[in-house]
């Protein structure tokens, strides 16, 4: 059952309207938070693949949000500048993990280990991984992010009709990928 708030936060008008009080009223920015936070997360942790990364770069994604809020000069843009944050801030995360490999000598696993305990979805997930970054991320903020097309070709500066093109073409290379498994498995 949805409650009171999470049926006004389905309405663009209302979220607008939370945008531009969360600037100066903590409630309102709660509330941002509370919305957003599942997406945010769900997000970044698909890029990370380590929960504790995730949950101190969502801690810096919401700083950065709430340090930039004032700045926002167009509301209805704000769930694309939201993760505009999310995406920089995780490719922060991979700059500094890569000195760190250059010092170390040794990087360990940018993803953890996969939960997956089928062949399909190990093979998914290779298929997945094979996908230039740009289109890994254009899955990412539409299944995690729960992102429209037009809101992700803003976060990635790109056109709609190239992010839909990518988009598209992502899901046949997938399920070309599985249906080359699935008849590799059966010979």
């Amino acid at each position: 059952m949805e409650t009171s708030i999470e049926t006004k936060m389905q309405d663009p008008f209302a979220i607008n309207a939370l945008v531009a009080r969360a600037a100066v009223d903590k409630h309102a920015f709660t509330q941002l938070y509370r919305h957003y936070l599942p997406r945010i997360y769900g997000y970044v942790l698909s890029r990370v693949g380590d929960e504790a990364s995730a949950e101190d770069i969502c801690g810096q994604v919401f700083l950065a949000l709430l340090q930039k809020l004032p700045q926002l000069r167009d509301p209805q843009r704000f769930s694309a500048w939201l993760f505009s944050i999310a995406r920089n801030k995780c490719m922060d995360h991979f700059r500094t993990l890569k000195r760190e490999q250059a010092r170390n000598a040794s990087l360990g696993h940018l993803f953890a280990e996969a939960s997956a305990e089928t062949d399909e979805l190990d093979g998914l997930e290779a298929a997945f991984q094979a996908l230039p970054e740009l289109e890994q991320d254009i899955l990412r903020l539409r299944f995690l992010g729960d992102m429209r097309l037009k809101e992700i070709a803003e976060v990635l500066k790109r056109s709609e009709s190239s992010v839909k093109a990518r988009y598209y073409r992502c899901l046949e290379k997938l399920q070309l990928s599985m249906s080359m498994e699935d008849d590799h498995d059966g010979n």
